[in-house]
């Protein structure tokens, strides 16, 4: 598999997960769209999670976000040595 579809499959995955667990709740998953320029900004490190209010379902979509902030930084890290390589 090529970076792009590992990186394409884990931001789809979580674009949909995070906007199912968080559409009703945070303003910034209410949408497929809106869910993945939220999620595409937090990878670049544009992220607030002061918007998180802390309820039961907020507490499981704050988690599931900050796996998905360790995964997609290892996966551009990786992407980072493998250019470095060639």
């Amino acid at each position: 598999m090529t970076f792009l579809e590992i990186m394409l499959i884990l931001f789809l995955g979580f674009t949909f997960s995070l906007m199912t667990i968080l559409g009703d709740v945070n303003e910034g998953f209410e949408s497929p769209g809106k869910s993945a320029l939220t999620l595409f900004s937090a990878v670049l490190g544009d992220f607030d999670f002061g918007e998180f209010e802390m309820n039961e379902i907020s507490y499981f979509g704050y988690a599931v976000m900050i796996i998905y902030l360790i995964l997609g930084s290892l996966v551009l890290l990786n992407l980072l040595v493998a250019m470095m390589a060639v």
